[in-house]
Formats: structure tokens, sequence, C-alpha cells
């Protein structure tokens, strides 16, 4: 029978402490800072490794990776700029650029005219109040108002000398 290793004891979740005091706090915290203080050093001490990686990876590049890169560049561009001629087009705001989506010019042309039909308003909005008068309206509901009652004192109940006056 093979001997058989004894299998590594099955790690314990880590208790998280609740209870610190001060001292135990700053004494942690203190770890800490110099903890990071030791990450800092060691990345200040990579970045020119990094960087000389970087450009010694660009040079390596052939011109036609390069004229690649570029026209990925020239494209992207081209695509951004045809979503806002779009979205200028139909009223589309930026917010909502993504309902445009990706593909040709006649694709994006397609889905900004159904977002235009969709969100348009369903009517036309009334214009503001104006003063300007206008020349046909007449005050009141009716186009012709009733006429007033005629509530004058009537001849006939006048004294008879002030009758004959008149």
């Amino acid at each position: 029978m093979p001997a058989t290793a004894p299998a590594a004891p099955a790690a314990e979740p880590r208790q998280v402490k609740t209870d610190w005091t001060p001292e135990e706090a700053t004494k942690v915290i203190g770890e800490l800072r110099e903890e990071n203080k030791s990450w800092r050093k060691k990345y200040g001490e990579a970045e020119p490794i990094i960087k000389a990686h970087e450009a010694a990876e660009d040079a390596a590049k052939t011109e036609i990776e390069r004229a690649t890169e570029r026209a990925a560049a020239v494209e992207k561009a081209n695509n951004d700029l045809i979503t806002e001629v779009i979205a200028a087009k139909y009223g589309v705001p930026e917010a909502d650029y993504d309902f445009l989506g990706t593909g040709s010019r006649e694709e994006k042309d397609a889905k900004g005219a159904r977002y235009a039909a969709r969100f348009a308003p369903s009517s036309t909005p009334t214009p503001p109040p104006s003063d300007r008068p206008v020349e046909s309206l007449r005050p009141g509901a009716s186009p012709t108002p009733p006429a007033a009652p005629d509530t004058s004192y009537p001849d006939s109940w006048r004294p008879k000398p002030r009758r004959d006056r008149t």
C-alpha cells in the first residue's frame, strides 16, 4: 500500500476583530503605513523599467502594426463623428447615444429615425400667449353676444310734469 501524504488542514475562516482599543488600532495603522511605504518604493523603482519596456515594444512594432493602430483610431473617431451627426439630426441627447449603437451610417440613420419617432411629442405644443390683438376675435364664448336686457327706468313711470319736458 503506497503511503499518502497527509491532507492539508482546511483553512479556517479568518476572524475579524471588532473590539479595537485605540493603541491596537494605532499600531495596526502604523504597520499598514510601513507596508504601503515599501510598496510605493518598489513601484517607484519599477516605473522606469516598465516605461523602458513599453518604449522597446513600441520601437519593435512594424510599420504595418503602427498603421493598423492609426487606422483603428481614425475609424473610431469617424464612428463617433457619425454618431454625433445622426444624434443632432434626430435630436438624440448625448445620454442616449448608445441607442444608436454601432454599424454603418445607414443603420445608425435608421435607428435615429426610430428613436425620433418613438420619442416625438404626441401633439404639437400650444404656442405661447401673445399680447397682439386678433382682428376677428370677439369677447365671450359666442360669436354674437345676446342683446342686453333693458333695465332703464320706463318712461311711463315718470311723473307727468317731467314727461312733458322731454
